[in-house]
């Protein structure tokens, strides 16, 4: 982790370090080091959706429910046809109880993943 910090740290957009701390940080349930990773170095358009999830499911874990929405509503700004990216920002509404854009972005996201299933 030490060398991948160091290289994040000389190079903000290097998505292989980000991406593999955030793995290596999220494995170990260290989602306190996960968002402050993000808050000192961000993500960019290159960065890995899996790692933006984990990015997001930190946030949550953390009590950064609006911090994540706003990532993850970025995120799809950027990348309109990603399903897990809607699917987490589900799940992040469902945590705010917010049933309605629950439904819309599961729907969304499970239409994406799988395109040829009818919507229920």
């Amino acid at each position: 982790r030490l060398w991948f910090r160091l290289a994040l740290s000389k190079n903000h957009s290097d998505d292989v370090a980000r991406g593999r701390l955030v793995q290596a940080y999220y494995t170990l349930n260290a989602y306190s080091s996960v968002v402050s990773l993000f808050n000192d170095a961000g993500i960019t358009d290159g960065t890995d959706s899996g790692v933006i999830t984990q990015i997001a499911e930190s946030l949550l874990k953390t009590g950064g429910t609006s911090k994540a929405v706003s990532l993850l509503q970025g995120a799809i700004r950027t990348r309109p046809e990603d399903g897990p990216l809607y699917l987490a920002l589900a799940d992040c509404y469902q945590q705010m109880g917010n049933q309605q854009q629950a439904l819309q972005m599961s729907l969304k996201g499970r239409s994406l993943l799988h395109p040829d299933s009818p919507a229920k």
